[in-house]
């Protein structure tokens, strides 16, 4: 593979100290010193890794040559750009993707088919519609400024055309299309994203379980208070089979009552939502033509019943209440998750956990609290929150001489499949989509287009270390041969789309102006900015003399200069360097 030779080129590995064994003296950002002093001091990362890193955390794409010349004259010059990023449409997709990992709503298997209203619509539009109809709201609130507690109380919800048929709101606007933002239309209780039908959808309530599972993953999302974790001794006794011997355990038996006095009145809040709609019933329901018990046909206007908010009773339930406190509804939910410290303090380390790749439990406790105090001081601004991370001294070294100190840190960080794709399309314009309506077997389940890299089911997302939003609910952090192998392949194909749009189209994307240069001087001069380009750093020597042996390889072959570059880029585009930061 092209990335095997590069490998062997001579640019120095991430957040490694310069030879004598000195910390690169370019990291003088006052806001990325190390908060401790030993007679060993922590490596920082050099001041343009720094850039990467924040780049790529913030937004999943690489710095531009602009903000690369103005970190390599001013390393102060850093948080200026941050706050740069943080205003970008990269940015509110990262806040999508990070509460999409978050609430696990990323899930394929929620997509309903596409029957009645929606007949002829491809399953990728469905499942957009569905699962990034809570993530839309949460987006706007960071990236109009809003507290993030807002997302938790206020009364509107995002809905694309897709929703208006599925869900029925009358009061969107066919005339003007589009992502429309507007108010639940039925008595459900406004509690911003937890009032949205595709996050109980995604999250269906089974059996005689209650809602319990759909509260601990209010529990866990918001609090990180993860009912599941809790060390609580079962004896074996109570068969689990019987309903009425498991009602009767957990409100009686000690190991029970511990978890159950909290989180049946966080469930008791839920009753009001329907317990399941899944793409069987709702198929089921056009072969019996709209006409049976529990109507599941399009418009999905019983998502909430009012009626059935007192069901609880009915089974000898818990009712609401928010760990002891008063409560009522999903209103009074949100608003007592919003004043909850525990909020804060898990959306401090959700934030760092995701952009830092590192679990929830390897966060120091006083890193997240002095993010906590930061955000509670912004009133809640998840711009402020976010700056606070990737500016964070922790985040911002490379190693330390403390074993236990070092193992907190973020390490080498591998790009997640929403980074690659964001990244290889903002450096060449490609996207790599496929129709996959000829690989259906049901006219109802047509995919259409989808992304490879961002779909599970045609796709490689899973496979190249993303979520499914089930089975797996965290990104792979490490390196997996697939996702060397699906590197490589998406490397070849922005290449080849990279060639035509410079060459044919005149795109400029990456290339430039490069079709009557033959002199080798000027070529390299071209490979040189490439690099610097693709992957944020300086290409040294060796490397311009690997890129150019690549280059002059195939067009000797081939005798077509396209050929050597395209070589060239599809070499760059699967280096070590596009998939570490």
């Amino acid at each position: 593979m092209w990335w095997l030779v590069l490998l062997a080129c001579g640019s120095d590995p991430v957040g490694q100290p310069d030879p004598d064994g000195s910390p690169d003296p370019s990291t003088s950002s006052e806001e990325a010193q190390p908060t401790e002093t030993s007679d060993v001091e922590p490596v920082m990362l050099s001041a343009v890794e720094q850039l990467n890193r924040t780049s790529m955390a913030l937004r999943g794409i690489r710095p531009s040559i602009e903000e690369l010349d103005a970190v390599a004259a001013s390393a102060d010059a850093l948080p200026g750009i941050v706050d740069g990023y943080l205003q970008s449409d990269h940015f509110g997709a990262t806040i999508r993707d990070l509460y999409a990992e978050t609430l696990r709503i990323r899930w394929e298997g929620m997509a309903l088919p596409a029957n009645g209203d929606l007949e002829g619509t491809d399953m990728v539009d469905i499942f957009t519609s569905m699962s990034e109809e809570p993530l839309r709201l949460i987006e706007h609130i960071v990236m109009s400024d809003l507290p993030l507690t807002d997302a938790l109380i206020v009364d509107q919800v995002f809905v694309d055309e897709v929703a208006s048929l599925m869900y029925g709101f009358q009061t969107y606007d066919d005339g003007s299309g589009g992502v429309q933002s507007l108010q639940w239309e039925d008595e459900r209780p406004r509690a911003g994203f937890l009032s949205a039908n595709a996050l109980w959808i995604r999250h269906a309530s089974n059996g005689s379980n209650y809602h319990r599972a759909r509260a601990n993953l209010l529990a866990d999302a918001l609090l990180c208070e993860d009912f599941l974790s809790r060390d609580v001794p079962i004896t074996g006794t109570v068969d689990l089979s019987d309903d009425a011997a498991v009602a009767e355990a957990v409100s009686t038996l000690p190991e029970c009552v511990s978890c159950h006095q909290a989180l049946d009145p966080l469930a008791a809040h839920l009753w009001g939502f329907k317990k399941q709609t899944e793409s069987g019933q709702v198929a089921n329901a056009y072969m019996m033509g709209c006409t049976g018990p529990g109507n599941d046909c399009y418009p999905l206007t019983g998502q909430y019943t009012e009626d059935k908010t007192g069901e609880w009773r009915m089974r000898d339930l818990r009712g609401p209440s928010y760990y002891g406190q008063e409560s009522s509804d999903l209103t009074d939910l949100g608003g007592l998750v919003a004043d909850d410290p525990r909020f804060s303090l898990c959306t401090a380390q959700r934030f760092y956990a995701f952009m830092g790749g590192v679990g929830l439990d390897e966060i120091p406790l006083a890193t997240a609290a002095e993010l906590q105090s930061t955000f509670i001081d912004s009133g809640f601004d998840a711009k402020a929150l976010a700056r606070a991370v990737v500016l964070h001294p922790d985040f911002l070294t490379a190693s330390s001489p403390d074993p236990e100190v070092d193992a907190t840190l973020p390490g080498l960080l591998a790009v997640t499949p929403e980074q690659h794709a964001r990244m290889i399309e903002d450096l060449t314009g490609f996207r790599w989509l496929s129709d996959t309506d000829a690989e259906s077997l049901r006219c109802n389940r047509c995919w259409g287009e989808i992304d490879r890299s961002l779909n599970n089911g045609y796709g490689f997302h899973a496979m190249s270390g993303g979520t499914d939003g089930y089975r797996i609910t965290r990104s792979v952090d490490t390196i997996t041969p697939i996702k060397v192998l699906f590197a490589s392949a998406l490397a070849e194909e922005a290449a080849a789309a990279v060639i035509i749009a410079d060459f044919d189209e005149g795109a400029s994307r990456l290339l430039g102006d490069v079709e009557g240069l033959t002199a080798e001087a000027e070529i390299r001069d071209v490979l040189s900015g490439v690099f610097r380009r693709t992957l944020g750093v300086e290409a040294t020597e060796a490397d311009v003399d690997g890129l150019y042996a690549l280059y002059a390889g195939a067009f000797s072959r081939s005798g077509d200069r396209r050929e050597g570059w395209s070589v060239a880029i599809a070499a760059l585009l699967q280096h070590p360097r596009i998939l570490f930061y």
